[in-house]
């Protein structure tokens, strides 16, 4: 795999930097021919892709082989071809523009070999994640279907989040295990801001909605702002809210915490630095192993981390979890959206929990 999109790619390449982070799952290659053209889906990404080359070997000369992109959230330029009578080598490259390419199927988009067709024989494919580190590479399977419909894909009802927006397959994940639901029939509003009341009820569904423990918070629970964890009561949480039950569960595992006057503040927006610590605090609980840290210098904005969640986001940061809004913009203090609350619990839920 010698060539790569840009300068900063080649020269990542080209120092042999060691896979820092294998994969869960080795990639898989779909080629689904129809009508003298190939699509192509990738299965098994389990971490977040922020740049990848895909190298493909045809059988036979095919100088005239192109790419069309079917990912509207990345670019791609020209493929790369070279020709010989025996074989031609077709490289691929996407990197993504805002978001990182995420979901456990992706739709990297049609390749049209041209006259001398033939269905690739074997596959390379190196990923890359936020810091242009490689976290795969290496030959992928590759299977293969001739003028065979493709599988019938179920299609979210969201007029708002159609097939090929960034957060589709991450809504469509947690809408379909029933931790987020639309805000109508047909809205999910992902652009709308969360609340720490909505986020502890995801939570609470996604343990199964266990009984809440009264009180005898174990004392080895995660502490913030050298808070009491274990209170399973607040001034704010009527008992017939939403998430009374959730909140207290989640109090009482020392996952969430309440303010100094004794209130919760339920409806409250909630940020990206509390989500992250949300979710470190749970995983903790859950014996997950919540070790892997990234320095947040990086981020032009990190002091303004609150001292409680430094290392929650920066494990965040390191898991795949949470990316900056920007190349150098973590926003810890901004509010999560919808959208990438959605995305991010995905990512939580198959590769941490």
């Amino acid at each position: 795999m010698k060539r790569i999109v840009s300068g900063l790619l080649a020269l990542c390449l080209l120092c042999a930097l060691p896979v820092t982070a294998a994969a869960r799952s080795n990639p898989a290659l779909f080629c689904r021919e129809r009508d003298g053209e190939v699509r192509l889906t990738l299965e098994g990404l389990d971490r977040q892709v922020c740049a990848l080359q895909l190298e493909l070997v045809l059988e036979g000369e095919c100088p005239d082989a192109r790419f069309a992109s079917g990912l509207r959230e990345a670019y791609s330029p020209d493929c790369h071809v070279e020709a010989d009578r025996d074989e031609t080598v077709v490289t691929i490259y996407l990197v993504a523009e805002d978001e990182p390419l995420s979901g456990r199927s992706l739709d990297l988009g049609t390749l049209t070999p041209g006259s001398a067709f033939r269905l690739p024989a074997r596959a390379e494919l190196l990923l890359l994640d936020r810091s242009l580190r490689p976290i795969f590479e290496g030959r992928i399977s590759l299977e293969a279907d001739r003028d065979e419909p493709d599988p019938v894909q179920s299609v979210l009802a969201f007029q708002d989040v159609r097939p090929g927006d960034w957060c589709y397959d991450a809504v469509r994940y947690v809408f379909e295990a029933g931790l987020m639901n639309g805000t109508a029939a047909d809205t999910f509003t992902p652009n709308a801001s969360t609340t720490r009341g909505q986020i502890v009820a995801i939570l609470y569904r996604l343990e199964g909605s266990p009984a809440p423990v009264q009180g005898n918070a174990d004392s080895s629970f995660i502490l913030v702002g050298g808070e009491p964890a274990g209170q399973t009561t607040f001034s704010d949480v009527a008992p017939g809210a939403y998430y009374a039950a959730a909140v207290s569960w989640a109090s009482a595992g020392g996952i969430v915490n309440g303010y100094g006057d004794g209130t919760f503040r339920p409806n409250n927006l909630i940020t990206r630095e509390q989500l992250a610590a949300f979710l470190y605090r749970y995983a903790s609980q859950k014996g997950r192993d919540v070790s892997g840290r990234t320095v947040l210098n990086a981020f032009a904005d990190a002091g303004q981390v609150a001292s409680y969640a430094v290392e929650p986001l920066s494990w965040a940061v390191s898991a795949g979890l949470v990316n900056g809004v920007s190349a150098d913009t973590l926003s810890p203090r901004g509010n999560a959206s919808r959208a990438q609350v959605a995305v991010i619990l995905s990512r939580f839920v198959q590769n941490v929990r």
